[in-house]
C-alpha cells in the first residue's frame, strides 16, 4: 500500500508542470460551472489494445481532460471497473487511490467529473466508497450550495469541492448521500442534472448518425432546462457524447477533427439541444482537435448559439 501511494504521488508530480498549462484561466474560474466546456473520455479506464483510449487516466487528466467515464460491475460484493461483464478489472477504490485523487490533492484548481456507468447495488458501491482515501473532503454536493444557480469554479475550489461523481442510475438506486469513514460522500443521477445525447455515431467509420437523439427518449429530451433536485433551477449540463461503437484509431482520426466536431455541434446537436455541451466526450482524446474544440467553445470562437 506505502508503495503504491508513492508511485502514485511520483507519477503526479511528474506531470504536474505539463498539466499546469491546461487549468482553467482567471477569467474561466469566475464562470459557473454550467458556464465551462470539458474535455471528457469515453471509457476512460479502457487502454490499450482494444481500448477506448490509449493513454492512462493520470496522462488524460494531466492533458487536461476534465471529464471521466468509467464503468463498473459487481465482482464477488466489490465494484470493479471494466468495460464487460465477463471480463475483469481493478477495484474502483484502487483507482480512485492511484490516479484520481491524487492529481486533485496535488492540482488545487483542477475540477473533475466522474460519470459512472454502474451496474452495482449502493451497498456494493458504498464499499469502495469507504475506501478510497481523501475522497469524502472534494466531493461536491449540490445540497451544501444556496446559490440560484451552479457556483463559479472558483467558488468550487474555495470550499474544496472539485470533483462531481454522476451515476446513470439506470438499473439501480446508487444515486444518494453515502457516509464514508472521512465524511459524507454525494453520488448524483445523471437522469437528475444532466441531459445527454445517445452515444454511438454508428458502428464504424462507414455509418455516420449525427443526429442528436437523447440517451433517454422519450422521457428526458434534451430541451430539458433545469434539474430535478428538491429546491434547486440550476441548468441542467449537456453531455456530448462523439465516438463510434467500435472503437478504432483511424476512426478517432476523422471523428475527433475540429471540423467534425463543429459541425457536429452547429448542425445537429445545438439544433437539438438548444445550448453548447458542457462536456465533450470522445475515444482517442489525444488524437485531433477534442483540445481545440473545447477550448474553441470556452473562449467564444465555436458558438452556434450567435
Amino acid at each position: 500500500m506505502f508503495f503504491g501511494k508513492v508511485f502514485a504521488m511520483g507519477s503526479a508530480m511528474l506531470l504536474m508542470a505539463h498539466t499546469a498549462a491546461h487549468e482553467a484561466s482567471p477569467p474561466l474560474l469566475d464562470r459557473r460551472f454550467d458556464q465551462v466546456a470539458w474535455l471528457t473520455t469515453h471509457n476512460s479506464f479502457n487502454v490499450g489494445t482494444g481500448g477506448n483510449q490509449d493513454q492512462s487516466i493520470s496522462r488524460q487528466l494531466a492533458d487536461g481532460v476534465r471529464g471521466l467515464m468509467i464503468d463498473i460491475y459487481d465482482q464477488d460484493g466489490r465494484a470493479v471497473v471494466r468495460h464487460t461483464r465477463v471480463t475483469r478489472g481493478e477495484f474502483l477504490a484502487d483507482l480512485l487511490n492511484r490516479e484520481v485523487i491524487p492529481f486533485l490533492q496535488l492540482t488545487p484548481d483542477a475540477v473533475v467529473t466522474i460519470f459512472l456507468d454502474d451496474h452495482v447495488s449502493a451497498e456494493v458501491l458504498n464499499r469502495e466508497l469507504d475506501n478510497s482515501l481523501g475522497l469524502a473532503p472534494l466531493v461536491f454536493d449540490p445540497d451544501t450550495w444556496d446559490t440560484a444557480e451552479w457556483p463559479t469554479l472558483r467558488d468550487m475550489i474555495d470550499r474544496g469541492q472539485r470533483l462531481l461523481i454522476f451515476s446513470y442510475e439506470l438499473d439501480h438506486p446508487t444515486a444518494r448521500r453515502y457516509n464514508t469513514p472521512e465524511g459524507a460522500v454525494r453520488v448524483m443521477a445523471s437522469t437528475a442534472g444532466t441531459v445527454e445525447n445517445y452515444w454511438s455515431l454508428g458502428l464504424t467509420r462507414f455509418s455516420h448518425d449525427y443526429s442528436c437523439v437523447s440517451r433517454w427518449k422519450p422521457g428526458l429530451p434534451l430541451t430539458t432546462a433545469n434539474v430535478s433536485w428538491q429546491g434547486k433551477a440550476w441548468s441542467r449540463v449537456f453531455v456530448m457524447n462523439h465516438f463510434h461503437g467500435i472503437s478504432l484509431l483511424s476512426d478517432a482520426h476523422h471523428d475527433n477533427r475540429l471540423n467534425t466536431l463543429t459541425e457536429r455541434l452547429n448542425d445537429y446537436c445545438y439544433p437539438a439541444a438548444g445550448r453548447k455541451p458542457n462536456f465533450v466526450a470522445l475515444d482517442y482524446y489525444n488524437l485531433g482537435d477534442g483540445m481545440r474544440f473545447v477550448e474553441g467553445i470556452n473562449n467564444g470562437n465555436i458558438d452556434p448559439g450567435k
